[in-house]
């Protein structure tokens, strides 16, 4: 019997050899999907041996890879890594796949996986794993993690502390980041990165003395260095043609092996020192170029898409909804939102000089909640009750928590959540919203002269600027229609050529006494992490209102007033 028994083994190795072997014929013939068919009913075979299972994921696993097929193979490679725990290369492999794809969350899970068996692994495990939690948004277990692999004594230090000195600049902890890269600088004094990310922060805090110094080192480590050559050209303004930044950076411009990003850059800063010289001919022709290579680097803007999120975002938080769901909570905090380049920043600068009033910055929260909904959104909102609404209530405080304290106002100031204010006044009922207005080719103007996130696709095109201005009028139209009592219009053009007026009034709507110390909005050093940064450290100008008239050569074909219905 037990004869019998081996040969019987024998023989199910041998014929479960062939039957791979044929499969492997079979992709070399470029028949994946037949291949994969007979491995997977070959993975169905009874009492198969854990060895062959594996053998059997790693095949599905190459068959896909090889078919073009990455997302699948990805399942395979994990369910091989789950199977074969005596071999942890496969947690890299699948780590090393996925960030590929950027599949991020399945990346952190494998270096995680991959840690777990190998505890004693190399520090730039650790280095890889706290980069992707950052990209994650797990920003404070990135800072556990990187100091991880500082304590493995990982090699080229300063840039872990770089990067730390990133986080902490995005955690608002803005004393712990210099610290951070200053020791960077302290192990490499010519290491650009720290350079640039220390000369940044000192921008955010209005300090051009210490910030100018920095990006001329850096230029003089790399002449050619397209962001310290665009940075600054927003130092100081330039007067004339013969200003040396404009004659670098067209030196530069010349040269044939820029990438789009640096070409890019370059054409908005050449753009902003013509527009400061009143070449507004060669600035128009410089911001356009930059337009052009921009709209490269994102999806394009589709107005139909937005006209159904207005209408889905007005049919379902319609007036109906606020009477059955809303969160139990009682605080006031103030939103301010509207257009980009509308004078939000500015008005949360002036506002926040009250001794009642605090700024907890531009907040990414309400987007953060809405992604976690996975999909769906707005209509996803209508599976949630009045609990899961005081749940955002509740993390939100706890998120700001550290930043917050005593009775008074706080200000979360970002453009875009016009969009959610369905969303922010369910989960804040008795919030305030304070919304930014702008005469619309000032705004569309003053958009498309500055070089923003891929992900405001609409910022590449005049008209579509003009476009998606229509569709944030009309939803606020509605807003304004559902909760007059609780949102409150401001005009930029009100605000720079009479704040005392502006921002009395706005005051007022806040329930507040006037504070002279609004007024003094310049002289505050607190950290401005918005493209407005240079222009809310200097007193209130009025050469931003109807500055669209130095374009109007360009804008009047466009007749850009048509989409204001």
């Amino acid at each position: 019997m037990k004869a019998l028994f081996i040969i019987s083994y024998f023989f199910m190795k041998e014929f479960f050899l062939q039957k791979v072997q044929e499969t492997r014929k079979l992709a070399s013939q470029h028949q994946f999907s037949i291949a994969e068919k007979k491995l997977q009913e070959l993975l169905l075979t009874p009492s198969i041996s854990k060895n062959e299972k594996s053998l059997i994921l790693k095949e599905l696993y190459q068959i896909n890879l090889r078919a073009g097929k990455a997302h699948k193979a990805i399942n395979h490679l994990e369910s091989l890594a789950l199977e074969s725990k005596e071999e942890p290369l496969y947690w890299l492999e699948l780590y090393n796949l996925s960030e590929s794809l950027g599949e991020t969350d399945k990346a952190i899970r494998s270096l995680e996986k991959y840690i777990e068996n190998e505890p004693e692994c190399s520090p730039d495990i650790y280095f890889n794993l706290a980069y992707n939690l950052k990209l994650s948004g797990d920003l404070k277990k990135s800072l556990r993690t990187y100091q991880k692999s500082l304590n493995k004594d990982i090699s080229a230090q300063e840039e872990v502390y770089t990067n730390i000195g990133v986080i902490y600049s995005e955690l608002r902890e803005e004393n712990k980041a210099i610290e951070s890269f200053q020791k960077a600088l302290e192990l490499n004094g010519m290491h650009t990165p720290a350079l640039l990310n220390l000369a940044g922060i000192y921008e955010e805090s209005g300090e051009k003395k210490k910030a100018i110094p920095l990006y001329q080192e850096v230029l003089s480590i790399d002449s050619k260095n397209s962001l310290a050559l665009a940075r600054m050209a927003h130092m100081y303004t330039a007067k004339n043609q013969s200003d040396t930044r404009i004659k670098n950076i067209s030196v530069l411009l010349n040269s044939q092996n820029l990438s789009d990003a640096e070409n890019e850059e370059l054409y908005f800063a050449l753009g902003k020192l013509y527009d400061d010289c009143q070449l507004f001919s060669k600035a128009f022709s410089c911001i356009s170029q930059a337009n052009n290579i921009g709209r490269k680097r994102t999806i394009y803007y589709n107005p139909i898409e937005q006209e159904k999120l207005t209408d889905d975002l007005i049919n379902t938080f319609s007036k109906e909804w606020f009477t059955v769901r809303h969160s139990q909570n009682k605080s006031t905090p103030i939103f301010i939102c509207g257009m980009l380049r509308s004078g939000s920043t500015l008005l949360e600068q002036m506002l926040c000089g009250h001794s009642c009033i605090l700024s907890t910055g531009e907040r990414d929260f309400v987007v953060r909640k809405i992604e976690e909904m996975r999909g769906g959104y707005p209509q996803s909102v209508l599976k949630k009750d009045s609990n899961y609404f005081t749940k955002i209530s509740k993390d939100y405080f706890e998120e700001i928590g550290g930043i917050v304290s005593g009775e008074q106002f706080i200000i979360d100031k970002r453009p875009e959540n016009f969009l959610h204010i369905g969303l922010i006044k369910t989960a804040f009922p008795k919030s305030k919203i304070i919304w930014t207005r702008r005469n619309l080719l000032d705004n569309a103007i003053s958009i498309y002269f500055q070089q923003l996130n891929k992900n405001l696709n609409y910022s590449f095109d005049l008209e579509q600027i003009a476009h998606f201005y229509s569709e944030h009028i009309r939803l606020m139209k509605y807003w304004e229609s559902l909760f007059p009592g609780d949102l409150y219009q401001i005009q930029y053009e009100d605000l720079v050529t009479n704040p005392r007026t502006a921002i009395g009034s706005a005051l007022n709507f806040l329930g507040l006494c006037w504070d002279p110390n609004c007024l003094e909005f310049f002289q505050r050093r607190n950290h401005v992490k918005t493209a407005s940064i240079w222009q809310v450290r200097e007193p209130i100008y009025l050469s931003s209102v109807n500055r669209s008239n130095n374009y109007l050569e360009y804008l009047t074909p466009l007749n850009l007033k048509r989409f204001l219905k």
